[in-house]
């Protein structure tokens, strides 16, 4: 095998040139074809005040904030039902703002849930975090579908969303403003 003329570095250059056009044009088409338009679809839903698309170690991140009086259930599976048609894996990101008040009514309440995902008793659940919520005087909104039980608390400005899956992995995350937190 011959090298006579072969100029390692033109190769090299060529090759980082066609690589990086190559992740470009990989980038730009994912933005434009996927992220932009599942951005637009997510944001036209009703009830999602704000939607954004975020990169992460963790994958594809959608994160939205919600209208204070938003159905969660039927919310979550719209936006579940437009990702499930885009390529890729995504997860979804609550964004809610809770009072020291609505973080320590959840946590009462996610042993009472968690005891419902595992025996069955919704019925029981639903009786028992209703009660703990009007003894702390605060608004709930409980849902349920097969994959999730949903918990929407309000207490004057401040709402927490709980997700709690029902299956052995979630993929919807709640965070408030400051800090992230892995409610699912």
């Amino acid at each position: 095998m011959e090298l006579r003329g072969f100029r390692i570095h033109v190769a090299l250059l060529v090759f980082v040139i066609v690589m990086v056009s190559g992740l470009v044009g990989q980038y730009y088409l994912r933005q434009s074809k996927v992220i932009a338009p599942l951005a637009a679809q997510i944001q036209e839903l009703p009830g999602v005040e704000e939607s954004e698309i975020l990169q992460s170690t963790q994958g594809t991140i959608i994160q939205i904030t919600l209208n204070e009086n938003t159905a969660l259930p039927e919310t979550i599976k719209a936006v579940r039902d437009i990702a499930a048609g885009k390529p890729g894996q995504f997860k979804i990101r609550l964004t809610d703002n809770p009072s020291e008040k609505l973080l320590g009514a959840f946590q009462e309440m996610r042993f009472v849930i968690e005891e419902a995902v595992m025996l069955g008793n919704f019925q029981d659940m639903a009786a028992e975090v209703n009660h703990i919520a009007g003894g702390l005087g605060i608004g709930i909104d409980l849902g349920i579908d097969r994959e999730y039980v949903y918990v929407q608390l309000k207490d004057g400005e401040h709402i927490l969303y709980g997700v709690i899956s029902r299956l052995s992995e979630g993929e919807i995350v709640t965070i408030d403003t400051a800090r992230e937190v892995n409610r699912g």
